[in-house]
């Protein structure tokens, strides 16, 4: 029954994000030549191809540079500014036994 729900999850926010960005292809090299509150133009190919999801800690953490990290459970990285509020908008990777299992773009 949660398998379901995962997938439709995962559907809507790539569906969701997809129209939120402007296509770009995520690499590490253009990445971190964006500016930070700039990398929304990625997250729809980082969550729909699920570049992140399977690999260690250590390799997302060099592929995303350097986040904000919560222990080795969580890290996350600013890739936008809500555009109302100001408020801002992050990646947010959740890692189990040192591996990445769930990735989401929110505001914080």
């Amino acid at each position: 029954m949660r398998r379901p729900l995962l997938i439709l999850s995962l559907v809507f926010l790539a569906a969701l994000f997809s129209g939120c960005t402007d296509g770009r292809r995520f690499s590490p090299e253009a990445w971190r030549q964006e500016d930070q509150f700039q990398r929304h133009a990625f997250t729809g190919d980082l969550l729909g191809r699920r570049l992140l999801i399977g690999k260690g800690w250590r390799e997302v953490h060099q592929m995303l540079g350097p986040g904000r990290t919560f222990g080795r459970d969580v890290s996350t990285w600013n890739v936008g500014l809500d555009k109302e509020t100001g408020t801002p908008i992050v990646l947010e990777v959740d890692f189990r036994d040192g591996i990445a299992t769930h990735a989401t773009v929110h505001r914080e």
